[in-house]
């Protein structure tokens, strides 16, 4: 989702994009992406503790990860889906009694 939206230009130079993609990468284990997108954050950064934060990231990726601190790609594939719809049928407010101190 990343990768279309920097390819078509959108939010291109906008740090906290990269920043993100940086982070996903780095996530699964794609170092080699993760740096350079966290690189061309920093060649976008303004801000100094902005600037401090993508650096200390950036010197991570150096760093062996333990195996406890690595988030595989099957540990993403359980974070649900935005636009996939909720299991079952969802209540009609009607249908929910409300909760104790709740305002209905």
């Amino acid at each position: 989702l990343i990768d279309g939206i920097l390819a078509r230009g959108e939010l291109g130079g906008y740090h906290w994009a990269h920043s993100a993609r940086a982070d996903l990468c780095r996530r699964l284990g794609r170092v080699d992406d993760a740096r350079a997108s966290y690189l061309r954050a920093l060649a976008l950064v303004k801000q100094e503790p902005e600037r401090r934060f993508l650096e200390r990231r950036l010197r991570e990726l150096a760093e062996p990860a333990s195996p406890s601190s690595r988030c595989s790609a099957d540990a993403l594939s359980v974070v649900p889906r935005l636009d996939a719809p909720p299991p079952g049928p969802r209540p009609r407010p009607s249908d929910t009694p409300p909760r104790s101190g709740a305002c209905w």
